[in-house]
């Protein structure tokens, strides 16, 4: 690995203004002394975790996020990768549709539309107060990507 070649950042929104309902997305770099044929590497997934050493001298692993590899470039000796999180999924068309349900219900089309494994499952949802409310999609919308389709 190059020495202070790695980093992790998170940008929530587009621009310098602040953008309500906007979700972060994450991109991870990193450089490697490696003769590894970077084509190899395209689409790849790099999972990322940080162990702690906590009071007794245990350890604790804390995720850093499960990124794909976009980018992998060869500079002399080095493989330079850049990955984003799975947010990037999100960035696909919306197929339009017709709708009705509650948070849960739409929470599993879109994780299932784009590809991306759902965290919560319905018990935990249905402790929110609003999980009762039927929400709605109407064929006739503005929405132009899953990432821009917000509850």
């Amino acid at each position: 690995m190059v020495k202070e070649s790695g980093y992790i950042w998170g940008q929530c929104c587009g621009s310098t203004e602040i953008e309500l309902g906007t979700v972060y997305a994450a991109e991870m770099g990193i450089s490697f002394f490696s003769e590894i044929n970077r084509y190899t590497l395209m689409d790849a997934k790099v999972e990322m975790f940080y162990h702690l050493q906590v009071a007794g001298g245990s350890y604790e692993t804390i995720p850093l996020g499960i990124f794909e590899i976009s980018e992998a470039n060869r500079k002399a000796k080095c493989l330079e990768i850049k990955a984003y999180d799975y947010m990037v999924r999100f960035e696909k068309a919306f197929t339009s549709l017709e709708a009705i349900g509650n948070a849960y219900d739409f929470m599993v089309l879109c994780s299932t539309a784009c590809d991306v494994d759902l965290a919560q499952d319905r018990a935990t949802i249905e402790t929110m107060p609003n999980e009762s409310e039927n929400l709605s999609i109407y064929f006739d919308n503005d929405i132009e990507t899953w990432r821009g389709w917000k509850l």
